[in-house]
């Protein structure tokens, strides 16, 4: 089953949930495809820094109002503390992962995935419309200008 991985550090005195990675239904574990930069809700009795927890796709949201920047929120109810985090075998993604060449600026919606270029979204969107990734309805993109 799919899974992401989160990691809490502290940032500026305080203790943030940062995207550490996503594992894939065939156990592929992918880096980097979750836009970092925005903030994460997330439960804060279970912060503690250096710890890692699991969550399903499914208990992730993303949340775009109007003209504001995008934040992702997670469900606590199904987070797991995970003690032992295996990172082997781990893909970083720093480019786009349809054409290879150019970095991820798209945050596709619902499922939060930060892996792909703006030309290859455009193409992809009138293709098939999924997540490359996740391979879930796009209802939504974000351009990222970072």
């Amino acid at each position: 089953m799919a899974h992401i991985i989160l990691e809490c550090v502290k940032e500026k005195g305080k203790l943030r949930v940062r995207f550490h990675s996503y594992v894939d239904v065939n156990g592929k574990k992918y880096k980097d495809v979750y836009n970092n930069n925005l903030n994460c809700r997330f439960p804060k009795d279970i912060r503690e820094e250096g710890r890692y927890y699991k969550i399903n796709p499914e208990d992730l949201n993303i949340t775009l109002r109007n003209n504001s920047v995008p934040f992702y929120s997670v469900k606590g109810k199904n987070v797991k503390i995970v003690n032992i985090l295996e990172t082997i075998d781990i893909y970083k993604v720093e480019e786009c992962v349809c054409c290879m060449v150019e970095k991820p600026n798209i945050t596709l919606l619902p499922c939060g995935h930060h892996c792909t270029c703006q030309n290859c979204y455009e193409i992809m969107r009138h293709k098939h419309n999924s997540c490359p990734l996740c391979r879930i309805v796009i209802k939504q993109a974000h351009i990222n200008n970072n």
